[in-house]
């Protein structure tokens, strides 16, 4: 299912969009390693070697998100960074949520295997 997440489009939102229902949030969570929900946000936080690992993650992550027209938050820390990921339009969390949080865990797997 994460690999059909990450093969999807992330569809244009306004505040129309509708919000993934709680009831299906669990199941879509458990495809997605490492991501958590708190309070209306998909968030993650990724342990890197140090603060240029943390900025390339980003920048890749900027790269995608800007590919997919749907952008998260991004905190960078020395050797973190923290990822959060919810509809804005709405600010609750949609599918397009979920969808760009598989292509991170694609990004953040090659990223780390590589090192």
């Amino acid at each position: 299912m994460a690999e059909e997440l990450a093969g999807r489009k992330c569809l244009p939102c306004n505040g129309l969009t509708p919000p993934v229902p709680e009831s299906e949030r669990p199941g879509l969570l458990a495809e997605l390693k490492g991501w958590a929900i708190e309070e209306k946000v998909l968030t993650r936080t990724v342990t890197l070697p140090d603060f240029v690992g943390a900025i390339e993650l980003a920048n890749r992550i900027a790269a995608v998100a800007e590919e997919e027209r749907h952008h998260p938050d991004l905190h960078v820390y020395y050797g973190k960074l923290r990822i959060d990921l919810r509809t804005h339009a709405i600010d609750d969390l949609s599918e397009n949520d979920f969808i760009l949080a598989a292509k991170i865990n694609l990004l953040t797997d090659r990223l780390l295997a590589g090192r």
